[in-house]
Parts: C-alpha cells; sequence; structure tokens
C-alpha cells in the first residue's frame, strides 16, 4: 500500500517542503510547498520552525513521516584515509580516527560514516600542488580530506601518508598506511549532541512530532545528480555555500563555507544606506555580476555594482579554489564541472562569473524529468524550481530510500514510534476495520448458504436411495449399520484382495542377498495358496517359510519334495499355503 512522506529544507528565508509518495519498489514526488520564514527576533531555527509547522496545518500533512537535515555550518565532516577495507574494523577505529580530526573529544558528537568506491591514487605531484594552493592541511597519515563549517572548525584536506609511520605532527594513535596497500577512504559526518537534541526538541514543540531521522545536509545532494564522473554541486544559500563533489549518487567530499546571499544584501544596504529588507530587493532586481568580456560596455553605476558584488564573493572564490584543490590531491582527479544551486545562485550573471573565476566548466543545475519526479514536472517547471528544490528533494529522496548514509537519530537520539499517526488516522481506520469486518460476516453468510443448499441436496438424494435399496427411509448416521452384518464372519465383503494378499506377500519375502527366489506358479484361492518355485538351497526354503509364517493370516504350510531343478543350482519345490486372509 502507497503511503506518503515530507523531506523537509529549513532554510534562512524559506521552508521548502516536498511530499512524496513510496509504493512498491517505487519512490515518486509528488507535490512541493514553500513558505516564507517571518521576521522576528528570535533565532532563525526557531522561527523556521514554526513556519514549517504552518504549512503542515496549511496542507494538511499531519501524521506524514518527515525527513530533515542538520546544515553544513552545524557538521564536520571529514575524509578519512585507512590502511585496511574491513567493514567492520573500520566501525571500530572511525571513532578513534574522527577524534583525532576535530577539535571534540567524540563523546560529545554522534557521527555515522560511509566507505567510499575506489578511486585512482593520488598522482604524485598531487600533494605539492595542493600546497601550492594553499590548501589547508599537511598531508599525513589517516587524516583524509575532508570538510566542514562551524562546531567542527575549517575544513581541512590531506592525502594518503607514502610509508606506514603517522607523518611528523600527527595526532597520537593515528594509523598509516602500510607501503604498497591503497587505502580505503571513509567520508565521516559529525554533529553535536548538543545541536541534536535542540533540534529535535524545536522541532517537536512547533509541530508535535519529531522527524523520522536527521541528514546530513550537504551529504544527500548525490540523490538529485548521479553523474558517471566527479562533479561539484555548489548550493549557494542565504548564510553559507556549500561544495560537494559527487559521484554515481555518492558524496565524495564536502565543505561548507560561511558565506552566503546576505553577504551581498549587507554590502548593498551599507552601500546605499537602505534597510536590509529592501537591500535583498535591489540584490534580486538590479545587482549582478559581468564577465570580462562585458565590463567595458558597463556605465560607472553599474561598474559599481558590479564591484560591489564581486568583492563580497572573492572570498568564496578563492575558498572555493582550496576545497577544489584539496579534492585533486585526495582523488588525483578534478571535478569535470560545477552545477549551481541554491537561492543566491539567483544573482544575476553568478552562474558564468563562477566559471570564469574558477576556470572550470560551471552551470546552473537542472533537474530532468526522471520517473521519479513525473508528478512534479506536470505541476511546475523543474528548471525555474531547481534552485530551491535541489536540497529538499535530496533530502526527501535520501530519507525515502530507506537506507539513508547518513543520519543522526542514534543512540538516545533513536527514532521511537509512538503511534501517533494511528490516533491522528483513527477514523480511517476505524472506517476500514468496518468495512472489512462487514464484507468478512457478507462473505461467510453467502458460504453457509451454499452449504445448506447443498446439504438439502444431498439428503434428497440419499432418501431417494435408501427407498431404492432397502424400500424405507434411514437415517444417515445408521447406513453402516444397516448395509454391513453386525458379525465379521457373516460379512460377504473380503478383508483383503488377492491383489492385496499378493502385496502383502511380497513385502515380507527376504531381501534378494539372503534367498535366491524364482516363482514360476502361483494361485491364490479363498481359503489356500499355491505356489511353485525354485531355490538355490533347502536352507533357502526353510528361511522362506519362517518369512511367510509372519503374516497373522497364515496358517499351516505343506511343502512338497524338493527336485532338482534346470540350473545347477536350482531346487525346484511346491507348497501349500492355508489361510483365512480372505
Amino acid at each position: 500500500m502507497a503511503h506518503k512522506v515530507l523531506g523537509v529544507d529549513l532554510g534562512s528565508h524559506t521552508v521548502k517542503v516536498v511530499e512524496l509518495t513510496l509504493g512498491f519498489r517505487t519512490v515518486q514526488a509528488t507535490a512541493f510547498y514553500s513558505a516564507p520564514v517571518g521576521p522576528g527576533d528570535e533565532p532563525v531555527a526557531e522561527r523556521a520552525m514554526r513556519a514549517l509547522a504552518q504549512l503542515i496545518v496549511q496542507k494538511g500533512l499531519h501524521g506524514e513521516q518527515r525527513f530533515e537535515a542538520l546544515g553544513g555550518d552545524g557538521l564536520m565532516i571529514r575524509l578519512l584515509s585507512l590502511p585496511f577495507s574491513d567493514a567492520k574494523k573500520i566501525d571500530m577505529v572511525v571513532g578513534n580516527e574522527l577524534e583525532a580530526q576535530i577539535a571534540r573529544d567524540v563523546d560529545e558528537v554522534v557521527f555515522d560514516h560511509r566507505i567510499l568506491a575506489a578511486l585512482e591514487d593520488p598522482a604524485p605531484h598531487a600533494s605539492a600542488e595542493a600546497a601550492a594552493a594553499g590548501t589547508p592541511g599537511a598531508p599525513g597519515a589517516a587524516g583524509g580530506a575532508g570538510a566542514g563549517g562551524g562546531a567542527g572548525g575549517a575544513g581541512q584536506a590531506a592525502t594518503p601518508a607514502a610509508s606506514n609511520q603517522p607523518a611528523p605532527g600527527s595526532p597520537p594513535g593515528a594509523v598509516a598506511p602500510t607501503p604498497g596497500t591503497r587505502p580505503t577512504r571513509v567520508l565521516v559526518a559529525a554533529a553535536l549532541r548538543s545541536a541534536i537534541k535542540a533540534h529535535l526538541e524545536r522541532s517537536a514543540a512547533a509541530t508535535g512530532s519529531e522527524p523520522r531521522a536527521l541528514l546530513a545536509a550537504p551529504l544527500v545532494l548525490g540523490q538529485v545528480v548521479k553523474s558517471d564522473a566527479p562533479v561539484g554541486i555548489l548550493d549557494m544559500g542565504h548564510s553559507q555555500t556549500t561544495l560537494s563533489v559527487v559521484l554515481g549518487g555518492v558524496t565524495l567530499m564536502s565543505r561548507t563555507l560561511p558565506r552566503g546571499g546576505r553577504h551581498v544584501s549587507a554590502a548593498v544596504a551599507k552601500r546605499w544606506q537602505i534597510h536590509p529588507s529592501r537591500a535583498d530587493e535591489v540584490k534580486h532586481g538590479s545587482a549582478f555580476v559581468a564577465p570580462r568580456a562585458q565590463l567595458g560596455g558597463l556605465t560607472p553605476e553599474q561598474r559599481a555594482v558590479h564591484d560591489l558584488c564581486v568583492g563580497e564573493l572573492s572570498p568564496l572564490v578563492r575558498d572555493l579554489r582550496q576545497t577544489l584543490a584539496a579534492f585533486r590531491a585526495s582523488f588525483g582527479v578534478a571535478p569535470s564541472g560545477l552545477q549551481v544551486c541554491g537561492g543566491a545562485s539567483r544573482l544575476q550573471g553568478v552562474v558564468p562569473w563562477l566559471g570564469e573565476a574558477l576556470d572550470l566548466p560551471v552551470e546552473a543545475l537542472r533537474l530532468a524529468p526522471t520517473p521519479e519526479l513525473a508528478p512534479l514536472a506536470a505541476a511546475l517547471d523543474l528548471g525555474g524550481a531547481a534552485p530551491e528544490l535541489a536540497l529538499v528533494l535530496g533530502i526527501g529522496l535520501e530519507g525515502a530510500s530507506g537506507r539513508a548514509a547518513y543520519d543522526f537519530r542514534q543512540e538516545e537520539f533513536a527514532y521511537k514510534v509512538d503511534y501517533s499517526f494511528l490516533r491522528q488516522r483513527a477514523v480511517a481506520i476505524a472506517s476500514a476495520s468496518l468495512t472489512l469486518i462487514a464484507l468478512a460476516a457478507v462473505m461467510a453468510w453467502s458460504e453457509l448458504s451454499k452449504l445448506k443448499k447443498e446439504e438439502r441436496i444431498l439428503s434428497d438424494r440419499f432418501d431417494s436411495i435408501s427407498m431404492e435399496v432397502l424400500s424405507r427411509p434411514i437415517d444417515p448416521e445408521d447406513a453402516e449399520t444397516e448395509i454391513r452384518p453386525g458379525k465379521a464372519a457373516d460379512s460377504p465383503l473380503p478383508r483383503l484382495s488377492a491383489y492385496d494378499l499378493l502385496d502383502d506377500i511380497s513385502r515380507a519375502l527376504p531381501e534378494r542377498d539372503k534367498i535366491k527366489l524364482d516363482i514360476t506358479e502361483l494361485e491364490i484361492k479363498a481359503k489356500k495358496i499355491s505356489l511353485k518355485a525354485t531355490v538355490a538351497s533347502a536352507k533357502e526354503l526353510e528361511t522362506l517359510e519362517a518369512a511367510l509364517k509372519t503374516l497373522k493370516c497364515i496358517g499351516d504350510i505343506q511343502k512338497g519334495k524338493m527336485t532338482a531343478g534346470v540350473g545347477p543350482d536350482e531346487k525346484q519345490f511346491t507348497m501349500t499355503i492355508a489361510h483365512s486372509c480372505m
């Protein structure tokens, strides 16, 4: 039976919800809803959760399971490089390796990890190239390339060590690869327990229920972009920008940078001395960045707007270059290009400008009308909605897959079914139950009527036959007594047929390795069996006689004279056997 689930993206300006219908081995995105986050002095997380609660009420989404996600600013994402590939060993050491990479005690966080498919090892010059590009983190043991902002501090990048000893400066207890072995890369995402608890409490207080799973937002975009080569997905949000590199639907690396659309809005508000809300309108309507070829045709006013936006985006470009270099250093390949989404990607000219600044193919993320998205494609323009739809769709598809790679609802935060959805659907469940009971009663009455009709037909037929045979009606329960005589000795029916008796005799005969018996004549009558046969010796004849006497209805056995047979080892004899078997 199909049921619905919700993917939720709690943005700074807008709350997005995608509704998915799950059937047997099918998932379809059937509806998309959004609501603005209202103004106020409360933290944006609380205002966003309140907007979600209002949206659930307006759209009648009570009782549907929700999948929510923590943003990149609240995560610590690290890429570890381990010298073994056994999944059980990795489960045992990943906590210690993560603790060596973050400035937190591992007991303060909840983490989840995924073993990445093997790619080509980094080229020998990759580390030097990364160092020259200013990539944070030096090559060292166990500390793979990773990225994470917010709670985990700045992102790191490193290549696997070349020796079996930890590199100088490595944390105590670091694991180093064995020479000549291919390292196993493990992507780990961690979140503070306090942040998870606060999110779940906000969600329960605002909506009356908790999300089914709490995912890592930067690591779900592989659900909407499934490429055959590494490709970067740049999610430009209001307060932050996340760069995730995905391959075949799996995220290989992710880094969240603390710069987004609000920085451009703040610069506009400061430059022209206007209110921040008015600055957002100006940014969306008039702000832009232009490629080099168009700079000469700009007016002084347009050039001022361009320079203002470039000044706010340049730090982002610098961090993106470092992140891309870190990925090359770790995996030995560069992303084939970038696909851009997020609300801040609507800034005019930002996509071609980023391509020119990063010297990399950059395009706006486009959602193909796959079977999963067919219902949405019929209701809205996927191309126009892609910047806002991509992340929430990734959250929904990741949760609906039933095997979310990164879920922070673990240990004390594990999801507990309280069956509140049953109470919310009590009327529908009661109606369905009554309908089933009514149908079962109708079917039972129908079967009972059919059986009674057959009983009447059989009763009439029995009465007719009893009149023909006995010339009087009898009760069916007395039929056996009326037909069979009271004494077994007077019964005209034989207890065994000749065939049954022959079968019993065959079963009683000794195995072929004990007696060589060849029956030439056999006659079975009511009281007597006549037998003519050959055996190998007189001893075998005695064995045959003993075997026949094991049958209870066999009586006296009379043996005729034994004579020589046709063969040298054959003795011919006759035997008359009295019996009461028939």
